[in-house]
C-alpha cells in the first residue's frame, strides 16, 4: 500500500505546473531508496512519467539524484538513458552542470547506454559545458565505436566557430580519424584565423599584407632632354 500511495503522489507531482511541487515529492521518494538503487528508481520515474512531461521530470530527477548522491551521477545518467534513450542528452547534460569534473564518464555512461543518441547527446553536454568539450567527444566515441564523424558533428553544432576547423581536421583526416587529433586541428585552425586588435582588444580580419603584385614591364630612367621643370605652385591640370 505505501509503494502505491507514493507512486499516486508522483504521478500527481508530475502534472502539476509548479516546479517546486515536484521537487520535494522526488526528493522523498529518491532518499528512500539506498544508494545502489538510486539509479533504477531514477530510471523508473522518468519512464513512468508521461511522453510531453518526460523532458522536464528528466532534468528534474537527474537533479535530485545527483545532488542527494553526486558520485552517482554516471550510474544514474546510464539507468535513465537505459530505460528511456530519448531522455539520454536531458539526461547526461543536466548531471554533467552538476558535476563537471564528471563530464567524460557522463558521457560515456550516456553514450554507451543509448548509442543511437550520441550525437545529440555529445552536443547536449558540450552546450552546458564546453570546455570539457574534448574529453566527452573522445569519451563518446570510445563507448560508441564508429561514430567518430557523429561525434565531431555534435561538437561543431555546439560550438560553431570550431565547424570550419572540423571539417577541415576530417578531410585531412581521411579513414583515420581521430577525434582529438581532429579537434586539436580545429583549435589550431581558429586561432591562427581569429587575430586581436591591441588597441581595442577585439577581434579584426586579416591584416593587408602579401602577397604583392609587382609591376608589369622593365622600370627605365627619365631622360632630362623629354622632362620640362615643374612651374611653381604646381601646374594647372585644367588647362591644355
Amino acid at each position: 500500500m505505501k509503494v502505491k500511495l507514493i507512486g499516486l503522489a508522483l504521478l500527481l507531482a508530475c502534472v502539476a505546473p509548479a516546479a517546486e511541487s515536484i521537487s520535494p515529492t522526488l526528493k522523498s521518494a529518491l532518499s528512500e531508496v539506498s544508494p545502489p538503487e538510486l539509479p533504477a528508481k531514477a530510471a523508473a520515474l522518468v519512464k513512468d512519467a508521461k511522453a510531453s512531461e518526460r523532458e522536464a521530470l528528466t532534468a528534474e530527477v537527474v537533479r535530485t539524484a545527483v545532488t542527494l548522491n553526486p558520485n552517482s551521477a554516471p550510474a544514474v545518467v546510464s539507468a535513465v538513458a537505459r530505460a528511456v534513450p530519448k531522455m539520454a542528452p536531458q539526461a547526461a547534460a543536466t548531471a554533467v552542470s552538476l558535476q563537471p569534473t564528471q563530464a567524460a564518464t557522463i558521457a560515456k555512461a550516456a553514450a554507451a547506454a543509448a548509442p543511437s543518441n550520441v550525437e545529440k547527446t555529445v552536443t547536449a553536454i558540450c552546450r552546458v559545458s564546453p570546455k570539457s568539450c574534448k574529453v566527452v567527444a573522445v569519451a563518446a566515441a570510445q563507448a560508441v565505436p564508429g561514430s567518430d564523424k557523429k561525434v565531431l558533428k555534435a561538437v561543431a553544432a555546439a560550438i560553431p566557430e570550431l565547424k570550419p576547423g572540423i571539417e577541415q581536421g576530417l578531410e585531412a583526416s581521411g579513414k583515420n580519424i581521430s577525434v582529438a587529433a581532429v579537434l586539436d586541428m580545429a583549435v589550431n585552425y581558429l586561432a591562427s584565423n581569429t587575430t586581436t586588435d591591441s588597441k581595442t582588444g577585439g577581434q579584426r580580419g586579416p591584416a593587408v599584407g602579401p602577397p604583392y603584385i609587382p609591376l608589369s614591364g622593365t622600370p627605365v630612367n627619365i631622360s632630362p632632354a623629354s622632362s620640362t621643370d615643374v612651374p611653381p605652385g604646381g601646374r594647372d591640370y585644367t588647362t591644355p
